[in-house]
């Protein structure tokens, strides 16, 4: 049903009071002006809601997944089924933060028996900057008014469609960041592994290597085709653990730059891409899951590629959502065997939760904690004293210029990278 506008309901209230007044006051000229400014909202009102009007509407997106931070673009083609054009009409697309919230002209639209008829129209729109997660996009909402703005009615029409947004992911030891800017001022810090821990090696192509195993990293740096020796990988599995506890830091984000919490989901992400894009199967555990999951680790593989990896860090609940927190001592890798890599992302950490990660030490090779500015510093000295290395990352370019192992490298040898030492407060 139409409502009237708040101009509708102005003209109409002072029509009614002026023409009661003026005609109890003997004033005819000026009741029946009243009276006629009412009668003129009841026609507004009587023409939006006389106005029949069917629409067809399909939405597509110019991407299967958004990257938070980032827009999409939405494209809508509006199909007019009813025999009379559509003018006037105003438009918006509805969504959880998602699309914009103002109404925007539709273009006029032909009606279905009119000759040479254009009846549909493309309308497009770029996305707010997106958040981690799943959104709902839709449905579109129609808008229609009398030209002089007392009465409007708004219709909903199409179906809702579901976009995910991923967290971004940044090239470890670049300077560019995947979908958002940054100079990446070089930090020289470095992620080494333990050389107890076997390393990928490559070699030179040779007839009948499958295509799959070429390194193109080590490629690009050579000048010549480079595969991976798959005859000396040994045990690549690495554990990543985001310890994270929800509420203990602020949850104010300022346009452009991730929050502490968001920045650890993607580190979480870019470590996860960077090692199974090296061939590690990667387990990612989170300390509190959302209620109703175990929260138990989560396994990817190189053949899996990254996607999986990145769909489930993009449902890890957001700041405010309700979580069930698991003790530091129930986490770890149960693998028996080699041991795999160990990186813990840590946003806040108890004294307690601490000394579980010294204790976890052991089941760890190469064993690395990294450190948002929200944990405090001496914590990470106890962690360093115990064998953890530690880096503290706060931004983008901090966490572009971390250093994993690069393939291409053969055992023994040692990219002489700056170790991070104990962490200062």
């Amino acid at each position: 049903m139409p409502r009237l506008t708040p101009r509708g309901i102005l003209v109409l209230a002072g029509g009614a009071v002026v023409g009661v007044n003026a005609f109890l006051a003997g004033f005819r000229d000026l009741a029946l002006l009243g009276i006629g400014a009412s009668l003129i909202v009841l026609v507004a009102y009587l023409s939006v809601w006389s106005r029949r009007v069917q629409v067809q509407v399909s939405r597509s997106l110019d991407r299967v997944a958004g990257v938070a931070g980032g827009h999409v673009t939405v494209s809508l083609e509006v199909r007019n089924l009813g025999d009379r054009a559509l003018t006037g009409a105003r438009w918006r697309d509805l969504g959880d933060a998602v699309a914009p919230t103002e109404t925007r002209v539709l273009p006029p639209i032909d009606g279905i028996e009119q000759a040479h008829a254009r009846t549909s129209v493309r309308v497009h729109y770029e996305s707010l900057p997106l958040q981690r997660g799943h959104w709902d996009v839709g449905p579109f909402e129609l808008v229609l008014e009398d030209p002089f703005g007392l009465a409007r009615s708004a219709r909903r029409v199409g179906a809702i469609t579901t976009l995910l947004v991923v967290p971004p992911v940044t090239m470890l030891g670049d300077s560019e960041v995947s979908s958002v800017g940054g100079d990446g001022a070089h930090l020289g810090r470095s992620l080494r592994r333990a050389p107890s821990v076997d390393q990928v090696v490559v070699r030179e192509y040779r007839r009948g290597d499958p295509l799959g195993r070429v390194n193109w990293r080590a490629t690009a740096r050579r000048g010549e085709l480079m595969v991976r020796d798959e005859d000396v990988i040994g045990h690549q599995d690495a554990y990543l653990l985001l310890g994270r506890r929800a509420g203990q830091w602020s949850q104010d984000e300022v346009p452009g730059v991730p929050s502490p919490y968001e920045l650890a989901v993607e580190t979480i992400a870019s470590i996860g891409v960077h090692l199974l894009d090296h061939g590690y199967t990667v387990s990612v555990e989170a300390q509190d899951a959302p209620n109703g999951h175990s929260g138990a680790a989560s396994t990817y593989h190189q053949q899996q590629g990254p996607h999986s990896l990145l769909v489930a860090l993009a449902m890890v609940p957001r700041l405010g959502a309700p979580v069930r927190t698991r003790r530091m001592t129930s986490l770890g890798p149960n693998r028996g065997g080699q041991r795999p890599d160990g990186i813990v992302v840590l946003l806040a950490a108890t004294a307690s939760e601490v000394d579980a990660l010294v204790a976890m030490r052991h089941r760890f090779g190469a064993a690395t904690v990294i450190a948002l500015p929200t944990l405090r510093g001496q914590l990470l000295d106890h962690l360093s004293d115990a064998g953890w290395q530690v880096a503290r990352i706060s931004s983008r370019d901090d966490l572009a210029n971390l250093r994993l192992y690069e393939p291409g490298d053969r055992p023994g040898r040692s990219r002489s990278p700056e170790r991070t030492g104990k962490a200062r407060s």
